[in-house]
């Protein structure tokens, strides 16, 4: 039947409001786990758009090409995709393809399956493990510098969550770049080095004899170990990182590609076989050159591994300052944005949407062969 022209009008306010939603939705989510309110934004309401909260529960969801109900229903499911435990930002990647894929994984929720108790009680000795280290590490070594994990112990689970992800997706082996924040903690319990060298490198007490593991501060070395996924063994490569901070990513990444050429025949590569991570910190990340040179290299034919997963450990304290006084932009990983990777803010503590976030990231870079970014806020 035909439509009379008020209710052509509102259906065009809520049709605004549901793209505005999908663009502008993560201003709404609230990922500080301190409690800053998120800055919300004009577009999310529906005034904004000339209509009313009555006006959209006249429109019917047909209008909308909804299958029943009325546009309030269709805006409320789109808000609790685009408003709700995760932040997306994936507007601003200009390949349709992806862009829809990813739109499609939200409105479907392919990867928002709930955990089960078993997985629960796994994540929550996973978090106490890495808790007890922390506070071993401050209990034990009082005046060291350890750069601890602490706000976003996330990270581990994370890594465990996105190496299993990868294994069945055919990756074998994970190679991880990292500075100092939490570095610790990832050694021993995604790369399970023994907790006694650890302690005896902490304290000084020898250094491994192998150059390539050498280093200026004990926690810069590297480190290599094998894990069990399901039925396949991945080896772990954490690339030691004897300098500053950002300058192993690109290492990292040439290290990556190296491991995916085919011994046989170096002119093939498989890029499904490894995984880069690199691990940033929330100051480091646009404060340093480095990065956005790296960013660049990702598609770069000569250059290309496949997609690195990177994650933001953003505890919002850089080393000593505070964001607003270390960065131009809104979101640490703004920078981003201008190489068209695709990025998910999730709060650190909010350990089921962290795990969720990691299914989407690893699924993206397994379908697009590009980066991706997780922003861990803690």
């Amino acid at each position: 039947g035909g439509y009379d022209a008020a209710i052509l009008r509102k259906a065009a306010g809520a049709s605004a409001l549901m793209a505005a939603i999908r663009r502008y939705g993560h201003f709404a989510v609230p990922i500080d786990p301190l409690g800053s309110p998120p800055i919300g934004a004009a577009e999310l309401t529906p005034e904004y758009h000339g209509v009313t909260e009555a006006d959209l529960a006249d429109v019917p969801g047909e209008a909308l090409g909804e299958t029943g109900g009325t546009a309030a229903d269709a805006i409320a499911k789109r808000r609790a995709w685009y408003q709700g435990g995760l932040a997306y930002e994936f507007v601003h990647v200009s390949n349709e393809h992806e862009r829809l894929w990813i739109r499609k994984q939200i409105e479907t929720g392919s990867f928002m399956a709930p955990l089960s108790a078993d997985e629960k009680k796994a994540l929550l000795r996973r978090l106490s493990e890495v808790e007890g280290l922390e506070r071993f590490l401050g209990l034990a070594f009082v005046n060291a510098k350890r750069f601890s994990i602490e706000g976003v112990d996330a990270l581990v689970p994370v890594m465990d969550e996105a190496l299993a992800r990868a294994a069945r997706g055919g990756v074998r082996t994970l190679v991880l770049g990292m500075g100092h924040r939490g570095r610790l903690n990832v050694l021993r319990h995604l790369l399970d080095k023994p907790a006694d060298e650890l302690f005896a490198e902490f304290a000084g007490e020898r250094v491994s004899p192998d150059p390539a593991r050498s280093g200026d501060v004990k926690y810069h070395l590297g480190f290599r170990s094998r894990r069990r996924v399901d039925d396949v063994e991945v080896t772990l490569e954490l690339i030691p990182n004897p300098s500053h901070l950002e300058l192993v990513d690109p290492v990292m990444m040439g290290v990556a590609r190296a491991l995916e050429r085919d011994p046989e025949d170096p002119q093939q590569r498989d890029e499904g076989r490894v995984l880069p991570i690199c691990v940033h910190g929330d100051a480091a990340f646009p404060g340093e050159g480095v990065v956005a040179e790296t960013l660049n290299l990702a598609l770069l034919r000569g250059y290309r591994v496949g997609g690195t997963l990177h994650i933001i450990t953003n505890n919002q304290l850089g080393f000593t300052t505070d964001p607003i006084d270390g960065r131009s932009t809104h979101y640490a990983s703004d920078l981003a944005k201008g190489f068209e990777v695709p990025i998910v803010h999730v709060n650190a503590d909010d350990i089921e949407a962290c795990i969720q976030a990691t299914r989407l990231a690893v699924m993206d870079r397994q379908q697009f062969h590009k980066d991706f970014l997780i922003d861990l806020v803690g």
